[in-house]
């Protein structure tokens, strides 16, 4: 696959912010009545908004770069070649929240190149913020112009970076449900985190959830699932602001960001090094984890106790 030149990536880094921008205003628009339907039935909701949205993004990236494929949620996604840039658009992801009424949503866009993913990016709708990362760059919070006042500089903009914890106790780790049910291993993994006087949220929006632990909002994110649709961007968000991110085995080698980690001087005193965690030992449950490095030992030892005591 083509590896993008720095400006190709400037370029497209820049439409992704603007496709944010204008997505946050379609989803926040407080004239609009999105109609909502199920999909097949079962209790995955898709709106209108769902789809107009979608349909900007592809309609901006294909005329500024048709060269490059696009992979969406909702709508059909043509046949591409191999060695093209791959898009991953969620138009909105939290829709259940959204088609209920609950304000906890988010738009996702990302773009893969041939040396994995290349930009990252999620507005956090409701708050009109837009985290977002480059590789190698770093990861960076704005905002959209309505916030930020005509455009103008506003407190909280600039780089961001993941937390420095060494200790679970008193911290927050993020997951989300498989669908409507917990994934395998889950509700051992919340149990085991109380115990260790640590909370555990469910929030509605994975790609929220893992920008989240790039903007230092929390310790940690554990996910049953990891579809490059939905976490791509999140991921290179908390990758970007010094997290370790870890998929396991039989996830989308899109997102596997190699065994690149934390320094020495970030790791807490019992922590492991960047190579102790492979793709296989997340165990049967978890499909990706994002953790502040002074935490990653400890997360990666509480997902292993189940195994360790059915061992």
């Amino acid at each position: 696959m083509t590896i993008l030149s720095p400006a190709e990536l400037s370029a497209r880094a820049t439409t992704a912010f603007e496709l944010a921008q204008r997505a946050t205003a379609l989803v926040a628009d407080p004239d609009g009545r999105p109609a909502r339907s199920l999909k097949d039935g079962v209790a995955d909701w898709v709106t209108s908004t769902d789809l107009a949205v979608e349909g900007l993004v592809r309609d901006v990236l294909g005329q500024r770069f048709p060269d490059d494929a696009i992979v969406g949620e909702e709508l059909e996604n043509a046949p591409f070649a191999p060695g093209r840039p791959v898009w991953y658009v969620d138009p909105i992801d939290g829709t259940t929240n959204f088609a209920n009424g609950l304000r906890w949503c988010s738009f996702s866009l990302a773009l893969a190149d041939g040396a994995g993913m290349a930009i990252g990016i999620v507005a956090d709708v409701w708050r009109a913020e837009i985290l977002s990362a480059v590789r190698g760059k770093g990861a960076r919070c704005r905002f959209s112009a309505e916030r930020a006042l005509g455009g103008g500089p506003v407190p909280g903009e600039g780089p961001v970076r993941c937390r420095r914890d060494t200790s679970l106790a008193g911290g927050v780790v993020l997951t989300e449900l498989a669908g409507t049910v917990p994934w395998e291993g889950m509700t051992g993994l919340v149990e085991a985190l109380g115990r260790q006087d640590c909370a555990t949220r469910i929030l509605g929006s994975s790609a929220l959830c893992l920008a989240s632990i790039g903007a230092g909002r929390a310790s940690a994110a554990v996910l049953g699932r990891a579809n490059p649709i939905d976490v791509a961007a999140g991921a290179l968000i908390a990758r970007e602001s010094g997290a370790v991110v870890r998929v396991a085995a039989h996830v989308d080698r899109v997102l596997d960001f190699g065994q690149g980690g934390p320094s020495p001087h970030d790791l807490g005193p019992d922590d492991l090094g960047p190579d102790d965690l492979g793709p296989d030992d997340l165990g049967p449950g978890p499909a990706l984890v994002a953790t502040a490095p002074g935490v990653y030992a400890q997360i990666l030892r509480t997902l292993r106790a189940p195994q360790e005591a059915a061992g």
